[in-house]
């Protein structure tokens, strides 16, 4: 939440290890398998040493989870002859992405900034308002933490970091934590009582509304000094609304905060914005084909392809 200690100061890192083989989930049938670049992004190193044309912003779905390189939307960019790179990453939120926008966007400078929207960017939002370091770059200016110059030094901090993870979760196997949490709900009947709750929920919903209309305010906010960032280096800055899953799933209940965001940049005439619902979901017979196996996960390769020659 607040960053890792080295010596005297802490250090938020918004990407990975540098040069280190990764090795993604099995969504499509295979696990994806790449190196990240020189800052611990989803991008061939070589990528670096001529002129950005193209910078992506978001989360997973940015960063092209669940597909092989080839065939992620920077994948696609870059096969067009559009030099992109990519610094979107899993769980990343709104706060994250301007925090990743100032640190490397003003110090490549890319003639176009493309900011990925997602569906649970807000919940993100949420998360990341409990970090002190994240909401410098919001409400102090100039405020940088230097990372483009601070590689090593995050690579020994994620290292180290990694390893105690690992330690920690081999003594949680060990000591069957997990069985004996789960054993200690079943007996008490946490998820009947917690259906059962209905005025609970009620009042939750209700407090969730109010929450969700600040932290769409503080969202605003957040794009609104990304889109000044980019304009002051003279970049382009497009903002992309990706849909979920469950928008075109007849189980499950659309979230209903996209006319608010799709409002708000109507109404600001400065934004350059691509809806793929509108531009995409809505022309297709069967949304769905363009999910894994027809199931709620990350694009696939096709709905990447789809999606990069929109942008294009």
């Amino acid at each position: 939440t607040n960053g890792i200690i080295s010596k005297n100061e802490k250090i938020f890192p918004l990407g990975g290890i540098s040069n280190s083989i990764d090795i993604m989930t099995n969504e499509q049938g295979y696990h994806p398998i790449f190196m990240r670049d020189k800052f611990g992004f989803r991008n061939p190193s070589e990528i670096y040493e001529k002129k950005i044309d193209v910078m992506l912003i978001g989360d997973s779905f940015a960063e092209g989870v669940a597909v092989n390189y080839e065939d992620t939307i920077q994948g696609n960019l870059l096969k067009n002859n559009l030099n992109t790179i990519s610094l979107g990453s899993g769980g990343n939120g709104p706060l994250v992405e301007l925090a990743t926008l100032i640190e490397y966007g003003k110090y490549f400078k890319p003639d176009n900034v493309i900011w990925f929207y997602f569906e649970n960017d807000i919940k993100d939002l949420e998360n990341g308002l409990q970090s002190d370091i994240l909401k410098k770059y919001l409400f102090k200016e100039n405020f940088s933490q230097n990372l483009v110059n601070k590689q090593n030094i995050i690579d020994e901090l994620l290292i180290a970091k990694s390893l105690d993870y690992v330690n920690n979760y081999k003594n949680y196997l060990n000591d069957n934590i997990h069985n004996k949490y789960q054993l200690i709900k079943i007996l008490k009947l946490y998820n009947i009582r917690k259906l059962l709750d209905i005025n609970a929920n009620s009042k939750i919903k209700k407090e969730n509304i109010i929450e969700q209309k600040k932290y769409r305010e503080l969202f605003f906010k957040i794009i609104n000094k990304a889109y000044i960032e980019v304009n002051n280096w003279g970049g382009n800055f497009y903002f992309v609304y990706l849909p979920d899953f469950i928008n075109y799933d007849k189980n499950a209940y659309p979230l209903t905060h996209r006319i608010e965001i799709l409002d708000f940049l109507n109404n600001n005439k400065k934004f350059k914005f691509i809806d793929i619902h509108d531009e995409l979901m809505i022309k297709l017979d069967n949304p769905k084909k363009l999910f894994p196996f027809e199931i709620r996960g990350h694009f696939n390769a096709t709905e990447n392809k789809k999606i990069s020659e929109i942008i294009i």
